[in-house]
């Protein structure tokens, strides 16, 4: 849930998830959670892959996986599942391209709810 990330100083992420989730109309504590609902995999997914694609300044490399996988309280290879279906997703849906675009813009320019 949005505290649990705040508790850990992830305010990114947890500024990513609250986008992430409004974005497709969920609510941030599902889309953390460990539910398995249609409704909450493509945003999660999304996730998965807007914080893989970021670009960090301070960084030529891709967030690594466990990273991400520690942000979100799930392991990496979870993390790496996600972003699979995510770009298959981005390949076959394009709505779901357009709303991933839009979430990892958000993210890069500090524009995500808290």
């Amino acid at each position: 849930e949005l505290a649990a990330a705040r508790r850990f100083g992830r305010t990114e992420i947890a500024g990513a998830a609250a986008a992430a989730a409004a974005l497709w109309g969920v609510e941030v504590r599902d889309l953390l959670s460990r539910r398995r609902d249609e409704a909450v995999l493509p945003p999660r997914f999304a996730l998965y892959w807007a914080l893989r694609e970021q670009k960090r300044p301070w960084a030529d490399i891709p967030r690594p996986w466990p990273r991400i996988g520690r942000m979100l309280d799930r392991d990496h290879s979870t993390v790496i599942a996600g972003y699979r279906k995510a770009l298959a997703l981005r390949e076959s849906h394009p709505e779901f391209q357009r709303l991933s675009d839009r979430l990892l813009t958000m993210i890069e320019e500090g524009a995500c709810p808290l």
